[in-house]
């Protein structure tokens, strides 16, 4: 319970940091939009107020020589009394996009094309640096409506400054946003890391606990065992097979036998010494454990095998023959075991790799690792250490043992150990 509490805190963490990265960014792109907004209506205001002027003059002034647009020399004294108010060019044209009027500079290219229908399309208004250029109607000085419309470029200091600004504060919140959830997710990871570490040393804590105390036991056990069969195998030996205690009698022995066989299981289970490692044939290794077994179920493929490998041939034989044991187990009579070396590359370097996988039922669901674990066992006479001596002998190598079920049917448990392949 504390390590699923533990493993959700972090899940917890990372989508904290998560929703806190995504609300930063869009704060920032909030306030990116609202000051983009907020330098449009800027330069909108701005370009009306100069408008309105610009037509009020006319109208106060009387210069306008026409119902609805002034002369040129009109239009560039009304656009120099408004240069001072940050007005750059001002052109005044007709539906067809074509320039009537023009003074000033056109710092915004409005030559080539329909200029009326480019701002149009851009909603009205463009940028172009600091200048800005805004699509306006053009009333008559009598203040009625015309067919023709202003442009009008002009530079604002604010309007400029006010999205660069937030563009800016939006790079920094998207760059805080990543370093932020990188950090998260690499503590995230580095977390789970340290729990997997610590859940496997106390794996290997409680696995040397149940050594010693196995190797106690056995200890313990085997001396009055021995003694045990002995005079029950004597006792055998005089009583008749027709005798009414007879059945008792080889009863007695065959327990005495699967008793003794506990105990070895048990001191192997215990046993921690170093390995006795010496280049071997894995082969020869699998075809010693078949004819031990003597079944024609087995099936060998060493196409991809390696001639020699570094093994403690004793315990490893002991892996092979357990596993290749449980398969027949688990293998209908007329089912075969396959058994197949091979040498596969990996990060690590080489791996000898040998499966071994039967037609049977299959992994119980969910207890793909169940199985490894000391004295778990689905046979009603298993000691349940057989796979957990297997695995031990190949972890003690510096490999891994693991268990699934093949696509096709049947359970398949893999060893992989790694090292070179002599020369």
């Amino acid at each position: 319970m504390k390590r699923l509490s533990s493993e959700g805190a972090g899940r917890g963490l990372l989508a904290i940091a998560l929703a806190l990265s995504a609300a930063l960014v869009t704060t920032a792109w909030l306030g990116h939009r609202g000051a983009t907004q907020a330098a449009e209506h800027l330069v909108r205001t701005r370009a009306n107020s100069l408008a309105e002027s610009m037509q009020s003059q006319l109208t106060s002034s009387n210069l306008a020589t026409s119902a609805d647009r002034p002369s040129p020399a009109q239009w560039t004294t009304i656009f120099g009394q408004h240069q001072d108010q940050g007005l750059l060019y001002a052109g005044l044209f007709d539906s067809q996009g074509t320039a009537l009027l023009r003074a000033g500079e056109e710092v915004l290219a409005t030559a080539a094309g329909n200029p009326i229908a480019r701002l149009e399309a851009a909603n009205g208004w463009t940028r172009s640096g600091e200048a800005f250029g805004v699509l306006l109607p053009w009333n008559t000085p009598s203040g009625g409506h015309s067919d023709l419309s202003l442009i009008l470029h002009l530079e604002s200091k604010t309007a400029r400054d006010l999205p660069r600004e937030s563009s800016f504060i939006l790079a920094l919140a998207i760059a805080a946003a990543l370093l932020f959830t990188t950090a998260a997710v690499a503590l995230w990871g580095q977390t789970r890391k340290q729990e997997r570490g610590q859940r496997q040393l106390e794996k290997q804590q409680r696995l040397n606990a149940s050594g010693v105390m196995s190797a106690v036991l056995a200890h313990e056990i085997r001396n009055p065992l021995a003694s045990l069969k002995g005079h029950s195998q004597l006792l055998a030996e005089q009583v008749p097979e027709d005798h009414p205690a007879g059945g008792k009698v080889r009863r007695i022995v065959s327990e005495a036998t699967r008793l003794e066989r506990l105990t070895t299981d048990l001191l192997t289970f215990a046993r921690s010494g170093a390995l006795d490692r010496q280049l071997t044939d894995p082969v020869i290794l699998v075809e010693d454990c078949k004819r031990e077994i003597g079944s024609e179920q087995i099936r060998i493929d060493s196409r991809s095998a390696p001639a020699l490998w570094s093994l403690d041939g004793p315990r490893f034989h002991q892996v092979l023959s357990n596993l290749l044991r449980n398969a027949l187990q688990a293998s209908p009579p007329d089912a075969p075991v396959e058994a197949s070396i091979s040498v596969v590359a990996s990060p690590r370097g080489s791996e000898l790799v040998v499966t071994i996988r039967d037609h049977g039922k299959g992994l119980p669901e969910g207890q793909e690792e169940e199985i490894f674990e000391p004295f778990f066992t689905t046979r009603t006479r298993g000691t349940g250490l057989g796979l957990a001596v297997a695995r031990r002998i190949v972890e003690s190598h510096g490999g891994s043992l693991a268990g699934s079920n093949h696509p096709e049917g049947g359970a398949e448990l893999v060893a992989r150990v790694p090292g070179a392949p002599a020369p």
